[in-house]
């Protein structure tokens, strides 16, 4: 003991207890971080609701939940009364399909599989669940194609964009291993909500700090504080034309690494089809076209499908507003699809 025993703490045990205060402080900051900021469901699904809401769905809304990757997904097991308004019906399986029954993920021998990727439109917004476009291509390649199982896979999701389609397609559409990726979108992809694209609302929700500290809510709050995208001025289309492009071109590589075919759908409003003064296509519906045309992909444009049958019927009889169509347009945009498709298989 002696003159070494001055009663106070060695080193070590300052410093033990430094980073005990430390630790302890950092989990205190983490507790209060998770419980006073937890993750908040996308911009983009909020805005979602809020325009079903503004035109009168508000019940459909209620059957959207947040989702990471996509945003928003159709709830599992969801239905809707036909006074809901323009969805109605089986709504979504468990698997969050517009379909009656589960798709199981290994592909029974000899069956053909066909992923239809899309907005409103593929979902079929107005339409049972029966009488979407998917639905009426594989009740026709069954009739065309007698002793083959055909699998047509509605994962359309109203509202989505070509980006939400691509996240759905890399999470979880190839993992039912598709034959065929059949893909319609350009309609809300033109749409501007606010100054970022989905693209850069992507990537700024996903924003995370290095590995060792990502699982940290503390870090992330502070990472994306630093790191925060300046605004843009304006607002900006839900893709821009070269975002769209790329995606395209991202959903062509991966089909063609995995051996898939890429079919193309060209969807048409109402006002080109009836042929209203100075209608014409969207920039990013004519970027499809030209997509299409360029790879050389099998491509449905349902312009002379929609003019001929606005020619033939009231124009209320095919459309229930602008763009989403009736079981009869449907049937007739399924026959192409189907005629088509029987040509890439043989």
């Amino acid at each position: 003991m002696g003159w070494m025993d001055t009663g106070r703490p060695r080193w070590r045990e300052r410093l033990f207890a430094a980073t005990i205060s430390i630790v302890a402080t950092l989990a205190v900051v983490e507790v209060v971080c998770r419980v006073a900021f937890p993750p908040q469901a996308p911009i983009r699904f909020e805005q979602e609701e809020q325009l079903l809401t503004q035109i009168g769905l508000a019940q459909f809304a209620e059957a959207l939940v947040a989702d990471p990757e996509m945003f928003w997904r159709v709830a599992p097991g969801s239905t809707l009364p036909p006074s809901a308004g323009i969805n109605f019906g089986v709504l979504a399986n468990g698997q969050q399909l517009r379909e009656e029954h589960e798709i199981p993920l290994a592909k029974p021998a000899g069956e053909v599989r066909i992923l239809f990727l899309g907005d409103s439109c593929t979902f079929g917004a107005g339409v049972e669940v029966t009488e979407t476009f998917p639905a009426f291509v594989e009740r026709y390649l069954a009739e065309d194609v007698p002793g083959t199982r055909f699998e047509c896979i509605n994962a359309g999701v109203p509202g989505y964009s070509l980006f939400q389609g691509w996240r759905l397609l890399e999470t979880e559409g190839l993992a039912y291993d598709p034959d065929v990726i059949v893909l319609s979108f350009g309609s809300n992809d033109a749409v501007a909500w606010d100054n970022l694209s989905d693209l850069e609302h992507y990537e700024e929700a996903h924003r995370r700090p290095p590995a060792p500290i990502g699982w940290s809510r503390a870090a992330q709050l502070v990472w994306k504080r630093i790191h925060a995208r300046p605004p843009a001025e304006e607002k900006r289309s839900r893709l821009k034309p070269r975002e769209f492009r790329d995606l395209l071109a991202r959903v062509r590589d991966r089909a063609d690494e995995r051996g898939i075919a890429l079919v193309t759908v060209v969807w048409t409003f109402q006002h080109v089809a009836v042929g209203k003064e100075g209608a014409e296509r969207s920039r990013l519906q004519r970027a499809l076209l030209d997509f299409s045309k360029n790879n050389r992909l099998v491509c449905i444009d349902t312009e002379p499908i929609f003019t001929r049958l606005c020619a033939e019927h009231a124009p209320g009889d095919v459309y229930f507003d602008k763009m989403h169509t009736s079981a009869l347009a449907n049937a007739a945009v399924a026959r192409e699809i189907a005629d088509r498709l029987l040509e890439l298989f043989r």
